[in-house]
């Protein structure tokens, strides 16, 4: 006779939507990425952008934060700058690039501002300046606003009333502006895009607010095809004018350029003891004149002497994941940003530092999911790896491998038994510029607490070609196929590398056909390739049975044009085809077209990723990445059914992307943009109602019937749970179940 029954019900971590009366499970791994940061005329309250978050302010120093406006839910916020624009008093002007759901619509900006803190913004009257660019405001004289769209800038001297274009603007290309510490009149403009190879780079100085330009410095047609490029520019307080330079050989080893005479002369800073390839901001602290702050692909460095020497930021940035410092545009102060979700600020120039709480809004990148039979893996293009182990409810982050001057990055090549991990990893050393590619295998024995690098390979793997790598665990090892986009001489590869022994041993294997390989998929019996050009996506696909030694092609594909992912089931393929927007289909023997694809198809940019799963016939799941719409067919694709949800929270962006099926625990993985979610492939049905985000919970019910009573019963009405536990306990309190 049971005396005492407790109930435990653990509510579905979180649903993203229905299909059927399956919940997806979602489990947040979301971090909030502090995109800029301004403050009122007070100084008091902060106003904070959070990358597919939007807008958000603090009254308290960052313990509680609230959102703006509606209007940008969900967006892309840019940029937010604040002023004061009498009579209204503080104005909040906002540069948003929104994405309400397609992928092409993330590009459609808008300019707006508000004078009521951010409840309500309207557009500026001019057309132009409304949609198109960002809008900035100049420090000193904040009734002077800037508009600047790609070469085009525009002025206004009236708080955003009214705009004009200066007659003597020069012909700009990819312009940005930059204002003087020093003066209260002088701008500067720097030409050039510092992740680009596009000429000129050219650096342009106006001392009457934007009306005449005087170029200073052009770099236009010195080096050929290695034009530098201004990755940044410092005005300094004493006077100097700092150049930070990228793609100049002849600077490869001080990337800094100074002038102290206005710009009518420029030298190099040689031993300076910075290192970097790309930069990020660089700017001179206002509460400590010469001290200079740049961001580099490795650490912050930090600057005592207006730039002439130079050593890596300590404290925070130590154990700080790509940081990247940030100076408040109007009173100075400093923040810092981790891209593991992790944000401080200092007063004092960058001497002492304080937490500051972020948002309770994040964000995922975009990676990939890699699976066996002890853990689910997702690795972030971020440079952020995550485990998740049983019983898969909250994410573990792997450590960062940390060596000088290097930037290792693990790749979704990734391998557990038991504590040991053995993982494929990129290695970049910035000095040696391109030719500082390489690749070797890493390995833990600690459960990716600590890591050590084993030799170098003789190929080179490409860090963020997730969706290309491909495992298959089998007999306690692992097949790890890698396509090779580059060798290690930094020519165009044909090659796979193949590992059948958890990347202790490789062998490179070459697929017959023109172009790289996109994809690879492998049965427990084949591997497939598809081939494809650079710029024109997948080809062929060609099948293997031997372990890569001989190669079939599946002929009979028409036309060309065809994504670079491929899905695989058994002997069936299913490709699409983004220039007639159908899915091609080899039934193992020959290729027909099937239905028309529900979305349009794009390439590589913004991709149909699609999975098959083993049924009768397979079931096919697809997601356009960068929206927020999943697909399902029954059909091979003849039809599609979307299947709606809604996010765990308003004010969200989604960022559909790294469809994965898990054949370990026959589940579907799905990274949503603020987080993993999975659903049970058991649980597959067509969708008949959206289901929304649930929050994360538990329930404990607990009664006691009467002991002396064997026919008691108990009744409980739960909401849909994930799992329900049901413990027993006899009248001592022993527990009999």
């Amino acid at each position: 006779m049971n005396r005492r029954i407790l109930v435990t019900g653990v509510l579905a971590v979180m649903a993203a939507f229905s299909v059927g009366h399956a919940d997806w499970n979602f489990l947040p791994a979301g971090r909030p990425i502090i995109g800029s940061i301004s403050a009122d005329s007070s100084g008091q309250r902060l106003y904070a952008t959070i990358f597919g978050g939007g807008v958000w302010f603090t009254d308290n120093g960052g313990l509680t934060w609230e959102p703006v406006s509606e209007r940008f839910w969900p967006g892309w916020i840019k940029y937010a700058w604040v002023t004061v624009a009498a009579p209204a008093g503080d104005t909040l002007i906002a540069t948003v690039a929104t994405a309400p759901g397609s992928s092409y619509d993330r590009y459609n900006e808008y300019n707006g501002y508000s004078y009521d803190g951010g409840q309500s913004f309207q557009p500026f009257a001019e057309e132009r300046v409304r949609d198109r660019g960002s809008v900035q405001v100049w420090h000193a004289h904040r009734n002077v606003w800037f508009h600047l769209d790609g070469n085009l800038l525009s002025r206004s001297t009236d708080f955003g009333q009214t705009w004009g274009v200066p007659d003597t603007l020069p012909a700009w290309s990819d312009a940005r502006l930059i204002q003087s510490a020093m003066s209260d009149n002088v701008l500067y403009a720097a030409e050039g895009d510092n992740y680009s190879y596009y000429p000129p780079g050219r650096l342009w100085r106006s001392e009457d607010l934007g009306t005449t330009w005087t170029c200073l410095l052009d770099f236009a047609g010195e080096l050929g095809e290695d034009t530098p490029q201004i990755a940044d520019f410092v005005p300094l307080s004493n006077g100097d004018l700092l150049v930070l330079v990228n793609g100049y050989r002849s600077y490869i080893d001080t990337t800094l350029l100074v002038s102290t005479d206005s710009g009518e002369s420029w030298e190099p800073i040689v031993g300076s003891g910075l290192r970097f390839h790309f930069v990020g901001e660089a700017f001179e602290c206002r509460r400590r004149p010469g001290r200079v702050f740049v961001n580099s692909d490795l650490s912050v460095a930090l600057s005592d002497d207006y730039g002439r020497t130079w050593s890596n930021l300590g404290g925070v940035f130590e154990s700080c994941p790509y940081p990247q410092a940030t100076q408040e545009p109007f009173w100075g102060n400093i923040f810092a940003n981790c891209y593991d979700g992790r944000h401080f600020q200092s007063a004092d120039g960058g001497e002492t530092w304080d937490t500051l709480s972020a948002p309770p809004i994040g964000y995922s990148y975009d990676g990939a999911f890699v699976m066996n039979d002890e853990a689910v893996f997702f690795m972030e293009s971020s440079s952020l790896r995550w485990q998740l182990e049983p019983p898969f409810a909250e994410w573990h982050e792997i450590a960062r491998i940390e060596r000088p001057d290097t930037l290792v990055d693990l790749t979704p090549a990734i391998c557990k038994w038991a504590d040991t991990l053995t993982c494929l990893a990129s290695l970049y050393v910035p000095e040696q510029g391109s030719d500082g590619h390489y690749s070797c295998m890493a390995y833990s024995l600690d459960n990716g607490e600590s890591w050590t690098l084993g030799p170098i390979l003789p190929f080179r793997v490409e860090p963020l070609l997730y969706q290309a790598y491909d495992i298959l665990f089998h007999d306690s090892q692992a097949r790890i196929i890698v396509p090779l986009l580059n060798t290690n001489n930094n020519s165009i590869s044909d090659s796979i590398a193949i590992s059948e022994d958890w990347g202790r041993t490789w062998d490179l294997v070459r697929v017959p056909g023109t172009g790289v390989v996109w994809d690879i998929e492998q049965t427990c019996d084949a591997i497939f390739a598809l081939r494809g050009f650079v710029f024109g996506g997948g080809e062929n696909v060609l099948r293997s049975t031997d372990g890569g030694a001989t190669w079939h092609e599946l002929t009979g594909l028409q036309g060309s044009s065809y994504e670079v992912y491929m899905a695989v089931c058994g002997d069936e393929v299913f490709l699409p085809n983004y220039a007639d927007n159908r899915l091609w289909h080899w039934d193992g023997q020959s290729w027909s077209a099937r239905g028309s694809l529900p979305f349009g198809a794009t390439y590589v940019y913004y991709p149909f990723e699609m999975i098959a799963i083993s049924g009768d016939p397979p079931i096919l799941m697809g997601v356009q990445y960068d929206s927020a719409a999943v697909w399902f067919s029954r059909d091979r694709g003849d039809t599609w059914t979307l299947a709606e949800y809604q996010l765990p929270y308003e004010r969200q962006i989604s960022r559909m992307s790294s469809l994965t099926h898990d054949p370990y625990r026959n589940r579907v993985w799905l990274n949503t943009g603020v987080g993993a979610c999975w659903l049970d492939v058991a649980e597959l049905v067509v969708p008949d109602r959206p289901l929304q985000f649930k929050p994360a919970d538990y329930t404990i019910l607990s009664v006691y019937p009467n002991p002396f009573n064997d026919q008691a019963r108990v009744r409980f009405d739960l909401l849909k749970s994930e799992r329900v536990e049901i413990t027993l306990y006899d009248l001592t309190g022993r527990r009999v179940r």
